[in-house]
């Protein structure tokens, strides 16, 4: 399958995880936050793996899921008040909730997370405690955490 839009530094990263960590016998958890409708997602799971997506805005979530042909376009539960959509197979799950909703006591544990825009997203007050929410959600196994972001002027308005 063709995935055009993914970015090309998590196609050669992906790699990475499975080759340092052999978890879950080379399935592992990728949390992706504030994914949007990213094709990232699509080709996390089409390599074979969980993907978690979250997002606080619902018409992303349904979009990807029309347009990546991905079943499960409807709600399919609420995890401690965190509700949620996923694909059939339970291996593409989104959440729809603020980031800081995030409770990995509730949602589980993650072995990777890919970072392309959340934290140049965050306002740079919130961005400690995003890290702590990040370390709290890697798993105790070993873990890695991938992100793409880019220097700017934050004093330009």
């Amino acid at each position: 399958m063709t995935h055009l839009g993914t970015n090309p530094k998590l196609m050669s990263s992906l790699s990475y995880f499975d080759q340092a960590f052999k978890i879950k016998e080379g399935k592992l958890r990728i949390f992706v936050p504030l994914c949007g409708k990213t094709q990232d997602l699509r080709w996390i799971y089409d390599q074979g793996h969980e993907v978690v997506g979250l997002d606080g805005v619902e018409k992303p979530i349904f979009e990807i899921f029309k347009e990546q042909g991905t079943q499960g376009t409807t709600l399919k539960g609420n995890e401690g008040g965190l509700p949620f959509y996923a694909s059939d197979d339970g291996h593409l799950k989104i959440y729809h909730c603020d980031l800081f909703a995030l409770d990995p006591e509730i949602c589980g544990k993650f072995d990777g997370i890919w970072d392309c825009v959340s934290i140049i997203a965050i306002l740079a007050v919130e961005r400690e405690k995003y890290a702590k929410l990040i370390i709290k959600s890697l798993s105790n196994e070993p873990s890695g955490f991938l992100i793409d972001t880019i220097q700017y002027d934050q004093t330009f308005p």
